[in-house]
């Protein structure tokens, strides 16, 4: 799982620094002629890329690195994700609130809950029960 996710950030890297086109951009042709762009429906809001990108950015909001977070709009943008989905699943997040705990380990499946449904009702979101710890 660790190298799904190793390889993926790596993508997003290179295609943030240039050294992968943008989505939907057609390589230029061996003879220095660009090639027409081909005709690519936008990636949906639940597409592999948008979803682990949107998600993250939630994360990041709700953790106040309002930087950090537009660094990663911009890497959204640049992969076609539809741009109106990220406020109403931020209002999600917000709505559900803020865990007890100190180190909020359930802000990733909140995060993912918002992002896979924006309308969802706050108080139908029942988190993970948390692991008990050995001892």
């Amino acid at each position: 799982m660790n190298n799904w996710r190793v390889a993926g950030l790596a993508l997003i890297l290179a295609v943030a620094i240039g050294l992968v086109p943008p989505a939907g951009q057609a390589l230029a042709q061996s003879e220095g002629s660009v090639a027409e762009p081909q005709e690519l429906a936008p990636p949906e809001v639940s597409s592999p890329e948008c979803s682990w990108i949107g998600q993250r950015i939630l994360m990041l909001l709700w953790r106040d690195d309002i930087d950090t977070a537009k660094d990663f709009f911009e890497i959204y943008d640049r992969f076609g994700c539809p741009p109106d989905h990220a406020g109403p699943a931020f209002r999600c997040l917000v709505q559900i609130g803020v865990s007890p705990e100190e180190a909020d380990p359930g802000l990733p499946e909140r995060a993912r809950a918002c992002w896979e449904n924006p309308a969802l009702d706050p108080t139908s979101f029942a988190p993970p029960e948390p692991q008990p710890q050995p001892e």
